[in-house]
């Protein structure tokens, strides 16, 4: 089985060996390679790059969590990246579910393991970074609660945990959302995040 897209990668991994398997099972799949690198200094400039449309990022990389960082760099600049990792434990998933990445892998992996974590990053790379929402809503006359209402939308966030997190009834984010769908010409969810997304083309 081979890739449904055809990507550059950046893989940003400190041991040598798992990298230039992993390069080597992208090749296979169809992907590019466009650069390995093995530092946290390293990998922050790669990821400004524009050489690349997808990293693969390896969460320890000098004894820390250093790509989790990378990871949050990529998130704000809009770029789809996954994490590899040897680790699973709790504490690790919940610190890494905080960069938002497209994918958790861990490692040993096969090839088939690299294909679909990258096919499930790629069918989510039209997320809304946090900078470019932020601009969206400097741009929109709506009132506060509001903007977290249509924060927590974003985000896919369900009427029930919406309640929940901003300690209102149902009934109060219904009516939050009708509004919004009228300030932004709306029907429905659907409608409001292809509104979002075209909003946020203007901003970059």
């Amino acid at each position: 089985m081979t890739s449904t897209y055809s990507l550059n990668v950046l893989i940003v991994e400190d041991q040598l060996i798992i990298a230039e398997t992993l390069k080597q099972m992208l090749i296979d799949l169809g992907y590019q390679c466009v650069a390995i690198v093995d530092s946290f200094d390293q990998g922050k400039i790669a990821v400004q790059s524009d050489n690349f449309d997808l990293a693969i990022l390896d969460i320890n990389l000098e004894g820390g969590r250093e790509g989790i960082q990378l990871g949050e760099q990529c998130f704000k600049l809009g770029k789809p990246f996954l994490f590899l990792t040897s680790y699973s434990d709790p504490e690790t998933v919940q610190a890494a579910k905080v960069a938002k990445p497209g994918a958790y892998l861990v490692k040993p992996f096969t090839p088939q393991d690299i294909l679909v974590a990258m096919e499930m990053t790629m069918m989510h790379c039209d997320a809304i970074s946090d900078s470019q929402f932020d601009q969206v809503l400097n741009r929109l006359e709506l009132s506060e609660r509001e903007r977290q209402v249509l924060t927590c939308l974003k985000d896919k966030m369900t009427n029930s945990a919406i309640s929940q997190k901003l300690f209102v009834s149902s009934n109060t984010v219904k009516f939050h959302i009708k509004n919004l769908y009228v300030k932004l010409a709306v029907t429905n969810r659907t409608e409001l995040m292809n509104k979002l997304h075209e909003q946020t083309t203007k901003t970059r």
